[in-house]
């Protein structure tokens, strides 16, 4: 594997290719990065409703919080550090080969 499973609570896996995880991690970063759902829902034009749904199915995936919120606005919890920061490191991979050439839009990959 790329990255390790180490990360994820016991007894759980993890698609982390799976379209609707990609779209709980785009808006799990996008909240990290604006400070709160309803700015990353505005930078975004997508309601709080959607990054609701999202989040909360990558939750419920996880069996863990992804999101804690405070006076202060959003932060991820350790395990949605720990996501975003695998998400990030499968993004980097993604773009570098693309960027070589290695992949195009009708490559297939694994990750294994």
């Amino acid at each position: 594997h790329i990255y390790g499973e180490n990360w994820l609570p016991a007894g759980k896996t993890f698609n982390l290719l799976s379209l609707k995880n990609l779209r709980g991690i785009f808006y799990l970063k996008a909240i990290a990065n604006y400070g709160n759902k309803r700015n990353a829902s505005q930078k975004l034009a997508a309601s709080v409703e959607t990054i609701n749904t999202y989040v909360e199915y990558l939750e419920k995936t996880l069996g863990q919080p992804l999101m804690q919120t405070s006076n202060h606005g959003s932060y991820p919890t350790f395990l949605g550090q720990q996501l975003l920061i695998k998400s990030d490191k499968l993004f980097n991979l993604l773009v570098f080969s693309a960027q070589k050439g290695k992949i195009t839009a009708n490559s297939r990959m694994s990750l294994t």
